[in-house]
């Protein structure tokens, strides 16, 4: 394991270059995790991945969206004002501790009765804009993984955040959340000797090494105005885009083929819910809730 101390303060320069050598790092990685190995193994990327962020926190697009987080209640019910069309019944913005903000219902729901109508068009979805799918174009990872695809999608939104026609929806999002891309040194340990430990630090090894493919794809391209994620893909971003999508993605189909499509709709990834039965139906062009 190669490692990096990093110069304070850290320069422009010093900054790209030690980026630079600590993603060949992550894109050379070829650790076999095993239980045995897998608390060595998250601890090393771990140690990397922050040296990422320390170098990479200015140039973060996830800024934008921590300089709202006071505001991000209102933006939750400007949005939901906004789109009052797409509820069926009564709620209010709650914030619910550990959970975060979620939707509760003001009146007794019914079963069977529709909660939530969502247009298609209000979701985001792993169709790529045109300028994203030509930078794209023939990259296997990208064409064969859908999660990646909505991940980069995402990405190119908030770095176009103020012109961007999602800039609403990126607005209520959480700035941060409690996957194990997020998980501490010390988070890890408790789950040291089990089968879950290797799970985590072999997933969260894969991304590393997604991130480090697409930083090299992204450098091989000359910095474009039109797509400013070519020219600032920080490691602090894609854990919070792949994390956005781990944990609040949805699947619908492709008009009327057998096909699926993995997307996040708005305001349903706002609703928590107890275990039990929720009826999602998909009538294009809209998803449906029921209790």
């Amino acid at each position: 394991m190669v490692w990096f101390q990093l110069a304070h303060p850290v320069n422009a320069g010093c900054a790209v270059n030690c980026t630079n050598r600590i993603t060949n790092s992550l894109a050379c990685l070829k650790s076999k995790v095993s239980i045995s190995n897998a608390s060595e193994v998250f601890s090393n990327l771990h140690s990397l991945t922050q040296l990422l962020i320390d170098l990479q926190r200015n140039f973060c697009y996830l800024r934008q969206l921590e300089s709202r987080s006071s505001e991000r209640e209102a933006s939750i019910k400007n949005y939901l004002t906004a789109h009052s069309s797409y509820l069926h019944k009564e709620v209010s913005v709650r914030d619910f501790s550990t959970c975060g903000f979620g939707l509760s219902a003001l009146v007794p729901l019914t079963e069977g009765e529709c909660v939530l109508r969502v247009p298609k068009s209000a979701m985001l979805t792993s169709e790529a804009p045109e300028k994203l799918q030509l930078m794209m174009k023939d990259d296997p990872i990208f064409a064969s993984m859908d999660n990646v695809a909505l991940s980069l999608r995402l990405l190119y939104e908030l770095s176009n955040f103020h012109t961007s026609s999602w800039r609403e929806y990126l607005s209520i999002l959480p700035v941060t959340y409690s996957t194990f891309m997020y998980m501490s040194v010390d988070d890890f340990k408790h789950l040291k000797g089990s089968k879950t430990a290797e799970t985590l630090a072999s997933n969260y090894q894969f991304i590393c090494r997604q991130y480090a493919y697409f930083f090299n794809r992204f450098r091989s391209f000359s910095p474009s105005k039109e797509i400013p994620l070519s020219a600032r893909f920080c490691f602090e971003d894609y854990r919070w885009a792949v994390s956005t999508v781990m944990s609040r993605n949805n699947i619908i189909p492709v008009k009327e083929s057998l096909s699926k499509q993995i997307c996040l709709v708005p305001i349903w990834d706002m609703i928590n819910h107890k275990p039990g039965a929720v009826s999602l139906a998909v009538i294009l062009p809209c998803f449906l809730i029921y209790p």
